[in-house]
C-alpha cells in the first residue's frame, strides 16, 4: 500500500485511545492478560465464568485478576487492532487471538489446532505500525504447554474472497500452513507498543489443492475456539 515513507509509524499520533476514553469518561482497568476472539460471540459460553462484564466496541468479560476475554467485536484487521488500541490504554499487557482460520497446508485440516508462529502482512493495517512484511508474535506465556501439535506461519489478508490459487501457492512456498485476517495486524500493533502477542487457530475450512472444504460440523469449530480460550485462561493464571 502507499505511504509517504516507512518510518511514518515511528511518528506520535495526532489523537489516541487515551484521548477518546478520557473523553467518554472511561476509566476501567483490565487484567494485563486479554483473549481476542474475533468476530464470534461467546455470550453464552463465557456466562458461567465472568465475573464483569463490559462494552467497548465489544463485549469484554473479566474473567479474573489476571485476565479478561474479548469477543463479538468485528472481523479483520482494523477491527482487531482498533480494539486492541483501547485494551491497551486501559492496562493490557498480553494479547492473544483464540480464532479460526484457512488451511493452505496439505498438513493441516478442518478441526486441527494451531500455534501461529508469526505472519505475512497480507492487509493493510500493519503498515501503521512497523515496516516488517514479516512478524512473529513474542510472549512469554508458554504456548507450546498447550499442546497442540501444529505450528505454522500464516498469511494475514484484507480480502477474504480474493484468496486466488496463485496467492496460496506464493504463500504455502514460504511455509504458511494457514491464511486468517488478523494476525499481522496484531502482532505489528503490539511491538509498536512493546507489548506481547499470539494466537492460536482452529483449521475451519481448506483451501488447499484449490478447492474449497469445509468442515462437517461449524459448531465442533466454535467449540475447539473455546476449548484453547479455557486452556489459555489456566494458562495464564500460573
Amino acid at each position: 500500500m502507499f505511504l509517504p515513507n516507512k518510518e511514518v509509524f515511528k511518528e506520535n499520533p495526532l489523537t489516541s485511545a487515551k484521548d477518546f476514553l478520557a473523553g467518554k469518561k472511561i476509566n476501567f482497568s483490565l487484567p494485563e492478560n486479554v483473549i481476542l476472539l474475533p468476530f464470534l460471540d461467546f455470550s453464552k459460553e463465557l456466562s458461567a465464568i465472568s465475573k464483569k462484564q463490559y462494552n467497548l466496541f465489544g463485549n469484554i468479560e473479566i474473567i479474573n485478576d489476571k485476565t479478561a476475554v474479548v469477543h463479538n467485536f468485528g472481523l479483520g484487521a482494523p477491527a482487531i487492532v482498533f480494539i486492541a488500541e483501547f485494551l491497551a490504554a486501559l492496562g493490557a499487557k498480553r494479547l492473544i487471538i483464540a480464532g479460526s482460520c484457512g488451511a493452505i497446508s496439505d498438513k493441516l485440516s478442518p478441526g486441527d489446532k494451531v500455534i501461529c508462529s508469526g505472519a505475512y502482512c497480507g492487509e493493510g493495517t500493519s503498515s501503521y505500525y512497523c515496516a516488517e512484511d514479516y512478524i512473529e508474535p513474542f510472549t512469554d506465556l508458554p504456548l507450546s504447554a498447550l499442546d497442540i501439535g501444529h505450528k505454522f506461519p500464516t498469511w494475514t489478508t484484507d480480502a477474504l474472497f480474493k484468496e486466488t490459487p496463485s496467492l496460496l501457492k506464493y504463500f504455502n512456498a514460504k511455509g504458511c500452513g494457514m491464511v486468517e485476517m488478523e494476525a499481522s495486524a496484531l502482532f505489528a500493533f503490539a511491538k509498536n507498543k512493546n507489548l506481547q502477542s499470539g494466537a492460536v487457530f482452529v483449521i475451519s475450512d481448506s483451501l488447499y489443492g484449490g478447492e474449497w472444504k469445509l468442515p462437517l460440523n461449524m459448531q465442533q469449530v466454535r467449540k475447539a475456539i473455546f476449548e484453547i480460550t479455557l486452556s489459555l485462561i489456566k494458562l495464564t493464571e500460573n
